[in-house]
């Protein structure tokens, strides 16, 4: 399945999992997913959300990349928080552990990455995305 989201008569609602492309949607990206999942809790007036992040796909360092880029997890994009960390760690430090890396170098990162996992490594590729966009909006400045 693509979405797995729960809603309560009572208006309070569950949001478990979205799959986009990367987690086998032949169409759909997250983004589109989540539109989807946002105007369902519109049209049936869900009063909360919970989220629960359970992607355990290229592991914490991933998810750790966009609250390093932006401030927020994916989900936080939309205006979810998290009650609980993941990976085992409580929100406070998950956020905190954001924070610290949107302060390290990308470079280093990136040289860390090639180490254990090669040029082909996942992270490494989008690690050079980040350089480059954060390159490209410096450039436009």
């Amino acid at each position: 399945h693509l979405l797995h989201g729960l809603l309560h008569a009572n208006g309070c609602g569950h949001l478990k999992r979205i799959n986009g492309r990367e987690a086998g949607s032949m169409v759909l990206s997250g983004s589109q997913l989540m539109g989807l999942w946002e105007n369902i809790c519109y049209t049936l007036r869900a009063r909360e959300v919970s989220v629960e992040d359970v992607s355990q796909k290229y592991g914490v360092e991933y998810r750790l990349l966009n609250p390093a880029s932006s401030g927020n997890t994916w989900y936080g994009t939309y205006g979810y928080v998290f009650g609980k960390g993941s990976f085992g760690n409580t929100a406070t430090s998950h956020k905190r552990a954001g924070a610290d890396f949107r302060t390290f170098p990308l470079k280093n990162l990136r040289s860390d990455f090639v180490m254990t996992g090669g040029e082909d490594d996942p992270m490494v590729h989008l690690i050079d995305k980040y350089v480059d966009i954060l390159t490209l909006e410096s450039e436009n400045k």
